[in-house]
């Protein structure tokens, strides 16, 4: 069996930093992943949570309180075990809309999207790890411009619906998720 804080020890506090965060993120992940595939292929559930839409709104707005309070309340959400209360508060409302969301979409789709968003984590990630004296600090620029691009279409896409419209948001969510894992990664 893997002895996890055996293999922490020789590591220097930027190594630990970056495991913990990744670890976390990954349960965060793994959880979605689990709540999602139950929701597409229990029917009871879904048809559940189908009815009960509200649900999604109370998640959401709890989920935005949650993410202000972490953000403002710094010093209270580095408290154990108070941070792992709020993280797993926060990951339960996203959980909960997520799989919601999902069960109105072909399980094959929803699999698809996930495979490739795993990917290009990893693969952004990889990269940035990878490519150590590169700068990045044009990203924020970029992610920023592309940012105050993307809210106005989404907006206009709901007035007026096209699948090219809806396409190319995709391809910009994309494109804006890749700068962020980039630029973020490389701040770590």
């Amino acid at each position: 069996p893997l002895n996890f804080i055996g293999e922490l020890r020789g590591r220097t506090d930027r190594q630990k930093f970056i495991i913990k965060t990744y670890s976390i993120v990954m349960t965060m992940l793994a959880i979605t992943a689990a709540f999602t595939t139950l929701v597409i292929y229990h029917m009871p559930l879904q048809n559940w949570m189908k009815a009960n839409w509200w649900l999604h709104w109370v998640s959401l707005i709890l989920g935005f309180i949650l993410m202000i309070t972490m953000a403002c309340g710094k010093k209270l959400c580095r408290l154990v075990p108070v941070n792992y209360v709020f993280l797993f508060s926060f990951t339960a409302c996203w959980t909960y809309m997520v799989g919601g969301f999902c069960s109105y979409f072909d399980p094959i789709s929803v699999l698809a999207a996930a495979v490739m968003t795993l990917a290009m984590f990893v693969g952004l990630t990889a990269l940035t790890v990878f490519l150590k004296d590169k700068h990045f600090g044009f990203l924020a620029g970029f992610a920023s411009a592309l940012g105050a691009v993307l809210f106005p279409a989404i907006i206009f896409s709901w007035f007026f619906p096209s699948k090219i419209l809806y396409m190319a948001i995709c391809a910009l969510v994309v494109v804006l998720s890749s700068v962020y894992i980039i630029f973020d990664t490389k701040l770590i």
